[in-house]
């Protein structure tokens, strides 16, 4: 009886090892970015509970631009519509790895920003992701 019993517990903390292990699992999703004035991205399911967006961006098309930033937002998908949870500010050129903290698991779109004047922010691929 003490055998299985062992057995049984043994099997149980594998189990809920696995279970942790799925349940805490990042969700990481890759696009191309290219944009001229601003542009909003698909809604994506996400689960975990630190929102991450990365990768390197540059600018084509019309130079010189001024000013030289563009807009992130992420947004919450709701029952009634959407919330906005913060924006960054980023250089048109070089390497993100932005964060939102804390903002759970749910279904969330990016807004991305800038001055109509010309040129394109580009992006070969960016990583949206959730930790």
């Amino acid at each position: 009886m003490k055998r299985k019993f062992l057995i049984l517990l043994v099997i149980m903390l594998i189990a809920s090892s696995c279970f942790s292990i799925v349940a805490y699992a990042a969700t990481e999703y890759t696009a191309n970015l290219a944009f001229q004035g601003d542009h909003t991205g698909p809604t994506r399911e996400y689960t975990g509970q630190d929102m991450n967006w990365s990768g390197y961006t540059y600018t084509r098309g019309q130079l010189p631009h001024m000013p030289d930033i563009f807009r992130i937002y992420l947004y919450r998908k709701n029952f009634i519509g959407s919330t906005c949870i913060g924006h960054v500010d980023r250089p048109r050129e070089g390497y993100h790895d932005v964060s939102w903290t804390n903002v759970g698991s749910g279904k969330y779109y990016f807004v991305y920003v800038k001055a109509r004047d010309g040129a394109d922010v580009v992006s070969d691929e960016i990583t949206m992701r959730m930790r």
